[in-house]
């Protein structure tokens, strides 16, 4: 991205000749893409070479003559003495110009120096700007010893300001100054009741619906005199308490922490003059800042220099128009109102055009924004009846307390665990009816027992874990979540809308070839004298190019410099048509080699109209032609195999630049974007520019086989455009952006990708997540982070759910197993129930929710956003797996009871141990065991729906042994599996504590049913598994190739695929067209 403080400050003392054809050195940062300005202008050097005040400026005094000793290790704003020009003494009179210019300076040179002794105040000749450009001269003039009122800035000069704030307006504060008022004076943020507070986490921890039914069990028990009982589920409820607020607590901090790495970054002047990048939260008052379009202004500042600075403060005024800016105006009195204070900067508002330097005048609540927001905070509290405020704290309480708040996802599961809580009710309604309500202590523990069986207790908290991983690991991958709803989303994206410079490409401009006719006349246009910056038309993405205005103080000639596309600069050149057309044809060869072409014009405006320097349309008219520039800007090397790796994954790269279309193809090509194998009927409409695409209707966008690959040229609008063109499709998309015109499609796209390094603050408030490194690679890793979060999810839920549904089908089939009294007997007491649910399934969840992605997770078309975690393979297996392990339960317990013990199920079994509970003792610790083992086992068959335990990774690892080495990739699974079994024993073993505590007893010959059902459940999986390869059900459809064998498949189809909707399935329809 340009800096746009740059863009008139490169002196062009360079020699043309460096530009000679074939010369590759000659390096500048790279636009940004569509809406952004092209590279630097050789412009003239502005008064002093490095920007700020120009030399003969009164401000430049004998006191340090801008020669101050100051360290070169780093950028300045800064300005420099020239010899040969008499320092001007500042007297009641004097009138001269200020220029405002902030390019790096030469090593060694000076700052902007505070005025010594100053007895005159700048006074700003107030000219509103026209609609391109303002004049960058004005006039000095005034009393400057006006002292500073603290609460009215705008009615203060900023030297008076600098004086009261003890800060040099060219050096800054130091480090420690500004840690000494950061910590005096506390961060730059504004206070709220939002983030996250160990009250709230506890309260999410106590009033879920498991923790519900748990205190209803220990108040039955309680209520029964049964206290071991109620004290176990006592010390479980005290326990999951604890557990998951640690659990949760930590999860939120994670995600927290990792919110604040996308926090706004502010530049401030410091330490003797250096340019430094700070976090906008530690800013202090005094601080120098600087801001550039695209910011968001971190302070309240009181402007003193600028360029073209306008601000939206509709935050704060509801204008909606853009308010300019007149840094150098001093209010007569402090009675102003907001939006008249055109020399001060609030806190908030957006920076829609130009750049300025201000001090920092208050922070945090301090200022304007902060005392809103205190404002609305009180209004907030004392507005509405008693009534209403009680009942709107009542339902915030009560979407707490369901878990009704958080990302869509959250709120999906915590509807789902409502539901479940619904279904809890039913079955203990049926457990009741089936004792034809005869209700006394033991029917009313089982109906407990079944309600608790019901409900997968770990559910929310294992989510939140797992999306806090998840968040931790895009992290590494140089991808901040900035709203969590995309963590879950960019999984399932189909169409990745990418820019070009910076993001496909390495952000280097080189330029490799130039036009230069009449290369001897050059040097004598752009020479090393003096110039100051009368007027700049600033970059637009509408006009596409960019003029600067230089007035000469040695031969007072005005001098008119563009630079900008082609195609607009060449019509607005002195030449006849056919040398127009000639110069076309020359761009368009530098652009079919992929180079970036820039036309640089010039002109002699005459001195004495100096007015005609803002009319833009004036300016830019008859110029003389200067020569091109075709700048190249190589890919990044990881490019051309992670926009492969998209196609195999059914996911469509479209590249939307703001370069010529025959730059954009050759890159297009090169990275892997157009494929060579395109059919005629696409290839038309595959690369379009930003008009021809604009220029169609809705109707015959539709229509279109598919959407163009490459849009050159391209604008917001056409931005916008293509993101509601794919909607229409039924696509999920990813856009990126780095301008502030790039706001709108960012909000508009499924997922919203700013640029880290080169976005501004407007997009990346936009966004939902920043890249920090600015690199199409990191996207494809984000959508891949995705695609593992989305299988995990999907795993642990699964996995809790073919627990509950086992024990369901269990408890309410158990129910016809009646005692001699007539009463039913549990096959797993509630204490049994608890363990597997709290102790067995949670942690094995949890392991679940952070298994590695599957090695063919990047070969499978974008899972249905609209369908959810709950896709009919999801409800099949849980719905097959939940049965069958049921099933076998039931079984095990029928031949304990039946086979050995002749039927008989004693009395009193579910309240105590005695002589006639031998069976029914033995039969439970069968189950239990059979259940532990069953669900262990499911933990590790859930790894991949569809393929074999035996064979989960066939390209790493083949053979009899392979199922060790998958198995050892997730080590907390690993050893959550082999506690989950060494844990089982001394539960079954330990003498009292198992027939006190659990009501089951020790078992010998059993062991022998608990490894048969173990078997035929591995048998039956297995079986089901390879009817899914088979048949090519579900993910079956590619578990059964291997990963060579799709990603040919996909490759040799890739670039001829409909891209009606990519996520009809892709890989379906590249396997069928081979067959």
């Amino acid at each position: 991205m340009v800096n746009p403080n740059s863009l008139s400050a490169l002196p062009p003392s360079t020699s043309p000749t460096a530009l000679q054809h074939g010369s590759g050195v000659t390096h500048s940062v790279a636009a940004e893409e569509g809406c952004d300005d092209p590279p630097p202008i050789f412009s003239p050097p502005v008064g002093n070479a490095a920007g700020g005040v120009p030399s003969h400026h009164p401000d430049t005094g004998p006191a340090n003559n801008g020669q101050d000793s100051i360290s070169s290790s780093g950028p300045y704003l800064t300005t420099r003495s020239e010899p040969g020009y008499p320092q001007i003494t500042t007297t009641e009179s004097f009138q001269v110009s200020r220029v405002y210019d902030y390019g790096s300076p030469p090593i060694g040179s000076g700052g902007i120096p505070s005025p010594p002794a100053a007895t005159q105040s700048p006074v700003y000749d107030n000219t509103r700007s026209g609609h391109s450009s303002t004049t960058a001269v004005d006039t000095l003039g005034g009393d400057e010893s006006t002292l500073a009122d603290g609460a009215a800035p705008h009615a203060a000069t900023p030297y008076a300001l600098a004086s009261l704030y003890c800060v040099d307006m060219s050096s800054g504060l130091t480090t420690k100054e500004a840690a000494e008022r950061l910590s005096r004076d506390g961060p730059n943020k504004l206070t709220d009741a939002g983030g996250i507070t160990w009250w709230s986490v506890l309260v999410r921890q106590v009033s879920n619906s498991l923790t519900l039914v748990l205190v209803i069990a220990m108040a039955a028990s309680y209520g029964m005199f049964d206290f071991i009982e109620g004290s176990v589920i006592s010390a479980v409820i005290l326990l999951n308490i604890v557990i998951g607020f640690a659990q949760d607590y930590r999860a939120e901090q994670t995600m927290q922490s990792l919110h604040s790495l996308s926090a706004p970054i502010a530049t401030v002047i410091r330490n003797n003059g250096r340019i430094e990048k700070v976090k906008a939260e530690e800013i202090v008052a005094g601080d120098i800042v600087r801001v550039s379009v695209g910011d968001v202004v971190p302070a309240d500042l009181r402007l003193f220099e600028g360029m073209n600075f306008e601000t939206n403060e509709a935050l704060l005024t509801g204008e909606s128009l853009p308010i300019t800016k007149t840094p150098l105006l001093t209010l007569s009195h402090a009675d102003y109102s907001l939006g008249d204070r055109t020399n001060m900067a609030y806190s908030s508002s957006t920076v829609t055009k130009g750049r300025a330097i201000g001090i920092a005048v208050a922070t945090g609540m301090n200022s304007e924004v902060g005392r809103i927001a205190e404002l609305l905070r009180g209004k907030k509290q004392e507005g509405g009846s008693f009534v209403a405020r009680t009942w709107g704290k009542v339902k915030r309480t009560m979407k707490n307390v369901l878990g009704l708040v958080g990302t869509p996802l959250q709120v999906k599961l915590s509807k789902f665990a409502l539901l479940l809580f619904g279904l809890a009710i039913l079955l203990a309604i049926i457990v009741f009816s089936a004792n034809k309500w005869k209700i006394n202590d033991e029917v009313l523990i089982y109906g407990i027992c079944v309600a608790v069986a019901v409900i997968p207790e770990s559910l929310i908290a294992v989510l939140t874990i797992t999306m806090a991983v998840g968040t931790k690991t895009m992290a590494k991958g140089h991808v901040i979540v900035r709203k969590m709803q995309a963590l879950e989303a960019v999984g399932g994206v189909t169409n990745i809308c990418s820019d070009k410079t910076g993001t496909l490409t390495q952000g280097k401009m080189i330029a490799r070839k130039a036009l230069i006719p009449g290369l001897g006349d050059v040097p004598s246009v752009i020479d090393t004298g003096n110039w100051d910056l009368l007027a700049e038309h600033p970059f637009d993405s509408t006009v596409k190019c960019m003029t600067v205005v230089y007035k000469n103080i040695h031969t007072n000639t005005v001098e008119a410099f563009m630079k900008g596309a082609g195609e607009v600069v060449i019509p607005n050149l002195n030449i006849s048509g056919e040398e127009k057309e000639a110069i076309l044809n020359r761009v368009e060869r530098l652009a079919g080699e992929g180079l970036r072409v820039l036309c640089v014009a010039q002109k002699t405006l005459p001195s004495d109209e100096k007015s005609d320097t803002d009319n833009r349309a004036a300016v830019e008219s008859q110029m003389n032609f200067l020569g091109l520039v075709g700048l190249y800007d190589p890919p990044r090397l990881e490019t051309f195999e992670a926009v492969r790796k998209c196609k195999v994954a059914g996911v469509k790269v479209h590249m939307l630049t703001g370069d010529h279309i025959r730059t954009a193809t050759a890159i297009a090509h090169e990275v892997g974007i157009i494929s060579p194998a395109m059919p005629a009927s696409q290839a038309a409409t595959m690369v379009m520019t930003a008009s021809q695409f604009d220029a169609l209707s809705e109707d015959e966008i539709d229509n279109m086989e598919a959407l163009p690959l490459v849009i050159a040229r391209c604008s917001p609008t056409t931005k916008v455009r293509m993101v509601e063109a794919l909607h229409r499709r039924g696509a999920f998309c990813v856009m990126t952006g780095d301008g502030v015109n790039d706001s709108p499609a960012l909000k508009r796209a499924d997922v919203g990708i700013a640029m880290g390094l080169s976005g501004s603050d407007v997009a990346k408030d936009a966004s939902d997540l920043v890249l920090t490194d600015d690199n199409f690679a990191s996207i494809v890793r984000a959508v891949e982070e995705g695609r593992r979060l989305f299988d995990n999810i999907q795993k642990f839920i699964m996995h809790l759910l073919i627990s509950n549904i086992s024990q369901v089908v269990l408890l309410l089939i158990g129910l016809a197993f009646a005692d001699r009294n007539g009463v039913s007997v549990f096959p797993l007491s509630p204490l049994e129930i608890l363990w597997v649910n709290m102790i067995t399934s949670s942690f094995l969840a949890l392991g679940l929710g952070l298994e590695e992605a599957q090695p063919d997770i990047m070969l499978r078309p974008p899972h249905d956003l609209r369908q959810g975690v709950f896709t009919w393979e999801v409800i099949i297996d849980k719905m097959i797996y939940g049965v069958t392990m049921g099933t076998l339960c039931l079984i095990s317990f029928v031949i304990v009871v039946y086979g050995h013990g002749g039927g008989d199920l004693g009395h009193d079994c579910n309240h105590a141990y005695n002589d006639s509970c031998g069976n029914v003792f033995r039969a439970r610790a069968t189950v239990f065991a059979v259940l532990s083992f069953l669900l262990l086992l499911t933990a590790w068959e859930v790894k991949h729906f569809s393929r074999s335990l035996f064979n989960l990774d066939p390209t790493r690892h083949k053979g009899p042994l392979s199922i060790f080495h998958t198995l050892w990739y997730n080590q907390f699974l690993f050893w959550a599996v082999f506690a989950g079994f060494a844990i089982t024993f001394p539960v079954i073993y330990i003498p009292t504590f198992n027939t006190v505590v659990f009501k089951h007893m020790a078992i010998t010959w059993e062991w022998g049913v608990v490894l048969g059902c173990s078997a035929a459940y591995l048998i039956i999986v297995e079986s089901w598994k390879g009817i899914k390869r088979w048949r090519g059900i579900g993910s079956g459809v590619f578990a059964g190739r291997t990963d060579m064998q799709l990603e040919n498949g996909l490759e040799v189809v890739s670039g001829v695929t409909s891209g009606r909707t990519s996520r009809s399935g892709t890989i379906v329809e590249a396997e069928e067209r081979k067959n």
